[in-house]
């Protein structure tokens, strides 16, 4: 059995750095038993503040996470260096990806004592597709580099005799090595008293350059001019925080994007002694934004002037047809009774394609008119909406020998003409692909329901939270319906829910619901089975809870 050591020491300064750390550090001995670990690894593995030392590995780990990691902790404690990426579900967070580092330590007698533990939550780095190849490599490089220089360091830690010097090393390097944040201890005035490595990486300066220097030469010349550093340390003495992010300038006078968050220190009677500073590079992240920003702003012109282009062109293709649609009834009628029978049936051919394109150009112009969103909304009856919409369609539904039956439905905030061509487009769907051997009957239901009830529809309701509740507002029919697999494809422009002949229509009315719903901040659902009917659900933010 391996010598036992205790590790904690009464550095007061280096243990408070090590507890701002935002990332899970432990140390684990031997007999794994935890004898150290910092709030954020107790928030990760959802224990209370100050629990887990003295705690056995299998206490502390959720479900049968130990068992998973057992043997890794074992190497570790063999004295290998153990680095290995997984997924797990931990109290912090279900279903993240983590990297785990593995150091182990030695004691005087060069057996191995414990190991210290880092975690990192790289589920966010795993989403980044054009980084990801680059930040596995630069974690690896980064990896090796700390596993060459705890090697290094070994020797001299075995030959160190006062178990409290002996500790003390161990918590500066454990500070020390962490290289993907900037660690800097200063005093009440911000000059620098002591600089870790990840300082060195990210801004350039070895320590024997730095200590004495105050921190405002990290700041833009501008930022200095407007008193941004002393802004920032006034906050910090105030409030015992301030976090900030913004470009900061490199040895070398490069620039990158830093998160930072000062601390402030306090003795015992609750003055401010000092500060500590973390600072981490996001520039690769913040150029990830930028880019997609752009992208998105130039998305959105493109789609503007495609809108104005598709609404110009159809526009301007309905003068042209009129006159065809003119002249090909005037020439039937001059003609009738003078050709044959082929020459009738192409000009009827011609007369029929003609009004096809004059619908389509209509359903066109509609969907570009709803392609833009209008400046002010209204108060909406959806009641008389509905009663206007059947009561325009009555002669069809009659026709049908159908009935509608509505219940009382709520008032909206919405655009007029939008949702009125919304209701007219499902009504006389309904009325089109009726089945015509049997009487139409449409029924128009109605229910208040949660954003976290319809969160697992096919609607992709997003998780932010901003509306609580919807008005559900349903269509159903006894029509022809339509194959389950279809139910997205119908808002797709030009998609029909028929394609027989005497069912016309250009394919675009859905795929125009489905654009007033996204103007409205809502959504739409289409169900059906064929020959049973066909459903569809609009849901409307609802602005009260």
């Amino acid at each position: 059995m391996p010598e036992t050591q205790n590790i904690l020491i009464s550095d007061n300064q280096s243990l408070s750095i090590l507890n701002l750390i935002p990332t899970p550090v432990y140390y684990v001995d031997a007999n794994h038993i935890y004898q150290y670990a910092n709030p954020e690894y107790e928030r990760w593995m959802g224990q209370p503040m100050g629990s887990i030392v003295g705690k056995s590995m299998e206490e502390v780990l959720p479900g049968n996470a130990y068992l998973k990691i057992r043997n890794r902790v074992n190497a570790a404690l063999n004295g290998q260096n153990v680095e290995y990426k997984t997924r797990v579900d931990l109290p912090y967070k279900n279903n993240i990806a983590v990297r785990a580092v593995y150091t182990p330590q030695t004691g005087n007698d060069g057996t191995v004592i414990g190991y210290l533990g880092m975690l990192y939550d790289i589920t966010g780095e795993r989403r980044a597709e054009s980084a990801l190849d680059e930040m596995s490599k630069e974690i690896q490089d980064l990896n090796n580099a700390l596993e060459q220089k705890v090697q290094e360091r070994t020797h001299d830690l075995e030959m160190r005799n006062a178990q409290l010097k002996e500790s003390e090393e161990r918590y500066h390097r454990m500070v020390e090595e962490v290289e993907d944040y900037a660690i800097i201890l200063m005093d009440k005035d911000g000059y620098i008293l002591n600089w870790n490595r990840g300082a060195e990486k990210i801004k350039g300066y070895s320590e024997q350059e730095i200590l004495g220097r105050n921190f405002r030469l990290f700041y833009l010349p501008e930022d200095q001019a407007n008193g941004l550093p002393d802004r920032l340390i006034t906050e910090a003495t105030v409030k015992g925080r301030a976090a900030h992010e913004g470009w900061r300038v490199t040895k070398s006078g490069s620039q990158f994007w830093g998160s930072i968050v000062i601390t402030a220190l306090h003795n015992a009677q609750g003055d401010v002694t000092g500060f500590t500073k973390l600072t981490r590079n996001l520039s690769e992240r913040k150029l990830a934004e930028d880019k997609l920003r752009q992208n998105a702003e130039i998305l959105e012109r493109q789609n503007k002037e495609l809108e104005q282009f598709a609404y110009i062109a159809s526009h301007d293709m309905k003068e042209p047809l009129r006159k065809i649609m003119l002249y090909s009834n005037m020439l039937a009628e001059r003609i009738s009774g003078q050709v044959g029978e082929r020459e009738n049936l192409y000009l009827e051919r011609t007369q029929h394609a003609a009004a096809r394109m004059q619908r389509l150009i209509e359903d066109l112009l509609a969907y570009s008119r709803t392609s833009f969103h209008a400046e002010g909304t209204e108060s909406l009856n959806l009641n008389q909406l509905v009663a206007e919409t059947v009561e325009f369609y009555r002669e069809a539904i009659d026709e049908a020998n159908g009935t509608v039956s509505a219940a009382v439905l709520p008032t909206i905030k919405g655009i007029g003409f939008q949702v009125r061509q919304l209701f007219d487009n499902l009504i006389s769907n309904a009325v089109k692909y009726r089945k015509p051997e049997i009487p139409l009957a449409i029924n128009v239901t109605y229910q208040k329901v949660t954003r976290e009830s319809i969160a697992g529809l096919s609607l992709m309701v997003p998780d932010d939270k901003t509306t609580a509740f919807y008005h559900r507002v349903s269509i159903h029919d006894n029509g022809i319906g339509f194959s389950p697999e279809y139910a997205q494809k119908v808002f797709e422009l030009f998609q029909r829910l028929a394609a027989k002949d005497d069912q016309s229509g250009s394919g675009i009315g859905l795929s125009i619901c489905k654009k007033i719903m996204q103007n409205h901040n809502g959504y739409i659902e289409a169900t059906g089975n064929e020959n049973e009917g066909a459903a569809f659900a609009l849901y409307f933010p609802a602005a009260d809870k």
